[in-house]
């Protein structure tokens, strides 16, 4: 028991220092070692309760990653490209090393990639950039 409470610990505090990281570049080794952590636990031989406890946690930064997500994808005027595509290889790491699918959490990244895509050829005008975006398959004809 005492190893679960260790790790967990181990895991809220990468998870703070991912908080507290969140513009840098290591926010994403931060929330990698976080997730690994829980992992741990949720693959371990813990009991139910930790289990929980260690889901709860994740959850809760899920949601505040999801959150900025969303004030990056409302920001006027737009930010640098390289936000959006920091942003999108954060809720990377969730969607790829987190077992829970979270669908607006893939949502939001597809949005972010979209946006740093755009801001990669902003010299295009808008409709060269749609024509891009249909192209690539990241918009649909009915948008």
């Amino acid at each position: 028991m005492e190893d679960a409470v260790s790790t967990l610990e181990y895991a809220r505090e990468r998870f703070s220092a991912f908080e507290g990281s969140l513009e840098d570049a290591d926010a994403r080794t931060r929330l990698k070692e976080a997730i690994d952590a829980i992992l741990d636990i949720l693959e371990g031989d813990y009991d139910a309760k930790t289990k929980s406890r260690a889901k709860n946690v994740t959850a809760t930064y899920r949601r505040m990653l999801a959150q900025r997500a969303e004030q990056v994808l409302n920001a006027k005027p737009f930010l640098p490209f390289q936000t959006y595509r920091h942003y999108a290889d954060l809720a990377d790491v969730f969607i790829q090393g987190y077992p829970e699918s979270d669908k607006n959490l893939e949502r939001l990244k597809g949005k972010l990639r979209v946006q740093a895509l755009l801001g990669e050829f902003r010299w295009l005008s808008k409709a060269e950039q749609e024509g891009f975006l249909r192209t690539v398959g990241a918009l649909s004809d009915e948008e």
